[in-house]
């Protein structure tokens, strides 16, 4: 890189911050390497006395500074995205662990200290970033695409809006797959305003867009929505009568005898991603808990592998003493429901608390 540099026309910029403590130049290209819609990209390299020195990075100018200069305001919208898709990648991170986490590479301001080409003149703001190694995968789009190859990064896009609760989704995502993760770049983010992300900021339109393309996975059925379609608000998951979450679609996971296949609306059973939000609003994350149909919180036995309520509801079970638990014999209807269900609906929750799948329940415990 550094000979390629050498004999190429360049120019140099100078980061606003430091990285780490140590300040930097950047020698990069005068003629881009390639380019999107909205950048151009340029190969450069870091100059300086930290630890980036002679490495490569890639210098980005918005195709509107080559019309009428570079200023901050080309680029907030862009930090901006990089910053809020980079935090809920670490959530994401956090909640489903794998040898393979997203991170998102984060640019930095510049100033261009030299005038030689027609892109960026002096004093023209530009951004630097890591340059990532690797064969560039474009993985989904900020509208319709979405890669057949990739199921991670998709799944991570419908958790952005799942997890903020239908505020942001991010999206147009690229990058380069390693062994070690995704290394992840550009990203676009939707906003429920519309445009506070800049320009690929499609609003409530590109949330339309994404969900009409979007191939679910497995995992995404821990995060529910209801239907979308343009020109309507975005409703999300609500409580009623049991004070459970419900999103109105198709129970995942086979049928139950209790309920018509419907997650709600109003009571009954829920699908595994309104599950989830059960947990999370009732503060259950952190034990061992489903709640059940009825609105109860069962705790699972750690003697028989059953799901029990403690309520007193079992007068009629003259084999126990009228309460359903809490930590032995038999259980309430509500609860055997959750004793099948965590095996299958509810499978991706239960995983999580052993690594594994639930054992089956033990035969019922009489009790004096």
């Amino acid at each position: 890189m550094g000979s390629s540099m050498a004999q190429a026309a360049h120019q140099t910029a100078e980061l606003d911050s430091t990285i780490d403590g140590a300040a930097y130049l950047i020698d990069f290209q005068e003629r881009p390497f390639s380019n999107g819609s909205c950048r151009l990209a340029f190969q450069g390299v870091y100059r300086g006395r930290g630890p980036l020195n002679g490495k490569r990075c890639v210098a980005k100018v918005a195709i509107a500074t080559c019309r009428h200069g570079g200023a901050l305001a080309d680029y907030e919208a862009d930090m901006q995205a990089s910053r809020k898709a980079g935090k809920l990648a670490e959530l994401f991170n956090k909640e489903f662990v794998s040898s393979k986490p997203l991170r998102f590479v984060q640019p930095a301001m510049a100033t261009v200290l030299t005038t030689g080409s027609c892109y960026s003149r002096r004093g023209d703001k530009i951004l630097v970033e890591e340059f990532i190694e690797g064969r560039y995968e474009k993985f989904n789009n900020n509208a319709h695409y979405q890669s057949d190859e990739v199921a991670t990064v998709p799944c991570f896009s419908h958790y952005t809006y799942y997890k903020t609760g239908g505020r942001y989704l991010v999206c147009d995502i690229q990058g380069v797959r390693t062994s070690r993760g995704y290394w992840l770049t550009d990203p676009a983010v939707h906003s429920r305003e519309g445009g506070k992300f800049g320009d690929t900021d499609l609003g409530r339109d590109g949330f339309v867009r994404f969900f009409s393309s979007h191939r679910c996975t497995s995992v995404c059925i821990l995060f529910p929505i209801s239907d979308l379609k343009a020109g309507q608000d975005l409703p999300e998951a609500s409580f009623n009568l049991t004070r459970k979450n419900y999103c109105g679609r198709r129970l995942n996971g086979p049928p139950c005898d209790c309920c018509d296949g419907s997650c709600g609306p109003r009571n009954g059973c829920n699908c595994c991603g309104c599950m989830r939000r059960d947990l999370e609003e009732f503060g259950l994350l952190k034990i061992r808990a489903l709640v059940n149909r009825e609105g109860a919180v069962s705790r699972l036995s750690s003697e028989t592998n059953k799901f029990y309520c403690g309520r007193k509801n079992m007068a009629r079970d003259r084999m126990t003493d009228g309460f359903c638990g809490p930590n032995n014999g038999n259980n309430c209807h509500a609860c055997r429901q959750l004793d099948i269900q965590s095996r299958d609906r509810y499978y991706l929750i239960v995983q999580a608390w052993f690594g594994k799948a639930l054992p089956e329940p033990t035969s019922i415990v009489h009790r004096a």
